[in-house]
């Protein structure tokens, strides 16, 4: 059939910005299905390229609801449009993802969303009280990256096979698991282990020696936290003399706002901060002196923050509040690897829960304070990293290498208007 007869147009149509690791190749196939349109649509390195045949009309509308972006899990900075090859699609398809030499925006890491932690409460749910849920709009994404494109066979994902049923999810269009690459379930793993136990026998463990004061090392998305009671004078000195950390206060997770305004005063701006994406610690004026003397240290601020993976999530309900700190000793980088953290002997530490999913590249948690309503960042890491500053006056030739300082050292690469900030890395005295 002459395409051209009907009033049928094939646009190839770039996409800049963050549209990996978001779940937009989904939204596209989704989208295209509404609005009759054929073709395909792929990653390609940091972009995304769709192929679209469809009238005019179609096309408009098709472009019309992705630009106005109402999933608000993507960010598109840029589109460009250009005919394509006038040959006949009969269908629209995801197709294998293809390298490319632009400037690539990688996503940080994201949130558990509200779906999953419905999902994780509903005991009905196959993946009920699973520590790893996710989808396509939330888990690890950056911390466990190899290489671009975004696919699963790129991160360390790709040690776990997916069992049938999340392959059929991962495959499935009507899925909202459809290409999400952290997809697992209690069958297929990653599985929590405590010393001999795994899965749950190894959270009621963790579980019961957080409440009766003891110290745990806990793997997360960008390394180990230590965590612990804030409330029990004894145990928090304990952690001091395991972080060999004198005087600086600890940052608490709490399980809800809620649970934070109990303790501390937080304003509109704070709570906005709180429960963004990038889930930084905040620091807040504290109420009273309920949380133990050695946990804030006569400091008159509280670092607050909320769960942001799944078993952050059950761990807070199941204990309350709890310090998270980074494991590691004073001065040195955050522990990612899980030979290193098993390896730990101390007396204060009263074992490791953990998996075997690899941490690609350890990234702290962000620090933020929110000075005259407006945010300032003190550490820029987790949540934020590798989400470049984009500079409206850049210039389009210049490319630049920034590195230091030998303190709280990060470094930056900037080039076509991107300037990308790493994660912070701490004192460069340690290789």
């Amino acid at each position: 059939m002459d395409n051209r007869k009907i009033n049928v147009v094939t646009k190839k149509i770039t996409v800049h910005g963050i549209v990996q690791g978001v779940g937009f190749r989904p939204l596209v196939y989704r989208l295209a299905q509404k609005y009759e349109i054929k073709g395909t649509v792929q990653n390609a390195g940091g972009l995304v390229k769709i192929t679209a045949q469809s009238s005019m009309d179609k096309l408009a509308e098709f472009l019309d609801i992705l630009k106005k972006n109402k999933d608000n899990g993507y960010e598109i900075l840029k589109i460009d449009i250009e005919d394509a090859e006038d040959k006949c699609y009969t269908e629209f398809k995801i197709i294998d993802s293809t390298v490319s030499d632009e400037v690539s925006i990688i996503p940080p890491d994201l949130p558990v969303c509200s779906i999953c932690q419905k999902e994780l409460k509903t005991s009905s749910n196959r993946r009920f009280k699973n520590p790893f849920i996710s989808c396509m709009s939330c888990g690890a994404r950056y911390t466990i990256m190899e290489e671009l494109p975004y696919d699963r066979h790129t991160t360390s994902m790709k040690d776990f096979d997916m069992c049938p049923t999340c392959m059929s999810e991962y495959t499935s269009p009507e899925s909202r698991r459809l290409h999400a690459q952290t997809i697992s379930c209690n069958d297929c793993g990653p599985y929590l282990i405590l010393n001999n136990l795994v899965n749950r026998d190894a959270f009621e463990a963790a579980v019961k020696t957080l409440n009766t004061g003891g110290i745990i090392a806990v793997k997360g998305i960008g390394g180990y936290h230590l965590a612990c009671s804030p409330f029990k004078e004894a145990t928090v000195k304990n952690l001091r003399k395991l972080k060999v950390r004198e005087e600086k206060p600890f940052a608490v997770m709490f399980e809800s706002i809620a649970s934070i305004k109990d303790y501390c005063i937080v304003s509109e701006k704070e709570e906005e901060l709180l429960k963004s994406k990038a889930r930084p610690i905040v620091l807040l004026y504290t109420k009273d002196d309920r949380i133990a003397k050695s946990t804030n240290m006569d400091s008159m601020y509280c670092g607050a923050f909320l769960p942001y993976t799944p078993l952050q999530i059950m761990l807070t309900e199941s204990c309350g509040p709890l310090i998270m700190t980074s494991a590691n000793i004073s001065n040195k980088p955050i522990i990612k690897d899980d030979k290193e953290m098993l390896s730990h002997k101390s007396p204060y530490l009263n074992g490791v829960l953990y998996n075997t999913r690899r941490i690609v590249r350890s990234v702290d948690d962000s620090v933020a304070k929110v000075i005259d309503n407006h945010v300032q960042l003190t550490r820029r890491s987790r949540g934020y990293v590798p989400y470049p500053v984009f500079i409206s006056e850049g210039k389009d030739d210049l490319q630049i290498f920034a590195a230091g300082s030998d303190l709280k050292a990060a470094f930056c690469l900037y080039k076509k208007g991107n300037a990308v900030v790493s994660q912070h890395f701490g004192d460069l005295e340690e290789l």
